[in-house]
């Protein structure tokens, strides 16, 4: 009844429209199907790096801690109140420790994680030292377990969740590829004979941008799509 009643909000907002309005259906992630769901602080434990206290995560005297969507922190003297982990070789070390660790996770002859990539490899510009030192992406079917959560008992074969809330989600995280999104357009002078066939959210702000005749500033790091014909 909910998703009958917003189609039928859409159809009247599409009706109402002019007939030289270009209209566009956008969604800000994909989705997969989840059939379980990995405790990383629990990994992080049992490598050394992370203290419980009362059955809760110690912050404080922890080297690294997972906060819930696949991303990695870790504890860095002159960043974090309680730093722990000098920047530079040790820093670097601790990473390649923790990546060679959780890549090597196998659970029931699956490995949960495809890789684990440092925030250096898929973010750039001017604020990368904000992001996650770290960033797991997970197998197809697998996410992260929600919020900095710590299973008290390991389940058969390793620290996750057999039965997740959600039988589909975006959490995790994963690849582009195993989550796409939707992406449409609908209205005059569309390019049908040579449509693009890969976008990224970063292009739709210019691509707008230049739809409504507006200059593009140059730090916007995505494209104009080839949307109109010429």
């Amino acid at each position: 009844l909910y998703y009958k009643r917003i189609d039928d909000i859409l159809y009247r907002v599409l009706k109402a429209g002019a007939a030289q309005t270009l209209e566009t259906l956008v969604s800000d992630h994909g989705f997969c199907p989840v059939s379980r769901e990995l405790f990383l602080n629990n990994y992080l434990q049992q490598l050394g790096y992370l203290n419980f206290k009362e059955n809760k995560i110690d912050v404080a005297t922890s080297h690294a801690i997972a906060y819930g969507y696949g991303d990695i922190w870790l504890n860095v003297t002159g960043r974090e109140p309680s730093g722990k982990v000098r920047q530079g070789t040790e820093y670097d070390h601790h990473r390649g420790r923790i990546i060679q660790f959780l890549e090597a996770v196998q659970i029931e002859d699956q490995k949960p994680i495809q890789k684990v990539v440092k925030r250096e490899e898929i973010y750039w510009g001017p604020y990368v030292n904000e992001a996650a030192d770290l960033i797991a992406i997970f197998q197809h079917q697998w996410q992260a377990a929600r919020r900095p959560e710590i299973a008290l008992n390991m389940a058969p074969g390793g620290y996750y969740n057999p039965n997740p809330l959600w039988s589909g989600g975006h959490d995790g995280t994963h690849m582009p590829k195993d989550v796409p999104g939707i992406l449409g357009f609908l209205g005059p002078n569309l390019n049908t004979q040579q449509p693009f066939k890969q976008a990224y959210l970063r292009d739709l702000a210019p691509t707008i941008l230049t739809l409504l005749g507006v200059p593009v500033p140059q730090d916007m790091d995505g494209i104009e799509l080839p949307l109109l014909s010429s």
